[in-house]
């Protein structure tokens, strides 16, 4: 149990260092784009991903709906120690965060016809997560 506690946490933390990278690009075009593929038209191009009408939503860039879901995550799982409620809602924000993946991969193949490494981590990354979470619900029976 604290090993998945402290798996989802360094999870959370890696998922705040690269949406909070990925929000400052946006609002920073100073800062460089490290990213593998992202000359040229192959199937890997985070710039395209990053700067397409679609990494705006409601107003607000997807990386920082990603800072929010990856801070609040964490602070959930702090807070699951101990109350039944938090690890309900924990899983619930997991599964949201899961469907919203899949829409994004959509997105990414289906729309922009292009992949971004970094988004792929994150998406990797909300997946393990609720994965973490399903195995515990399913340990407990």
């Amino acid at each position: 149990m604290r090993s998945r506690r402290v798996a989802l946490l360094l999870m959370s933390a890696l998922g705040v260092a690269i949406a909070a990278y990925l929000t400052v690009l946006h609002y920073d075009t100073g800062v460089p784009l490290y990213c593998l593929g992202s000359q040229g038209h192959g199937l890997i191009n985070c710039e395209n991903v990053l700067t397409s009408p679609e990494s705006v939503v409601l107003g607000i860039p997807v990386p920082v709906w990603g800072l929010l879901w990856f801070i609040v995550t964490g602070a959930l799982v702090l807070l699951s120690r101990g109350s039944e409620r938090a690890r309900s809602f924990l899983m619930a924000w997991s599964i949201a965060g899961g469907i919203v993946v899949i829409y994004l991969v959509f997105v990414e193949f289906d729309v922009l016809h292009h992949v971004c490494i970094w988004c792929s981590t994150l998406h990797a990354l909300i997946l393990a997560i609720l994965g973490l979470q399903v195995y515990e619900a399913g340990a407990r029976g």
